[in-house]
């Protein structure tokens, strides 16, 4: 009998440290799913509404009219600041 709760108390403890392991490891995975949130879909849902503004910057055309090519002096309006003419 004695015998009986000494492997009692030893499944308790083992128990409890399997709880706290799989309490730590649920805490790992919320701020794994937090910061790939942060980093990955808010700027995906940020991205349509930065479009215009990525597009005005890089001298394009805001309706989607992309059949004419762009040429390095469209890209980079201020080439003759760095050299290219």
């Amino acid at each position: 009998m004695d015998e009986t709760i000494k492997k009692l108390e030893q499944q308790d403890k083992k128990l409890d440290a399997i709880y706290a392991s799989a309490e730590k490891t649920r805490k790992y995975l919320l701020w794994t799913l937090t910061i790939t949130v942060a980093v990955i879909v808010v700027p995906l849902i940020g991205l349509p509404f930065a479009k215009d503004e990525i597009r005005s910057i890089c001298n394009l055309p805001p309706d989607g009219d992309l059949t004419r090519d762009a040429t390095l002096k469209d890209i980079l309006p201020f080439n003759e600041h760095i050299g290219l003419s």
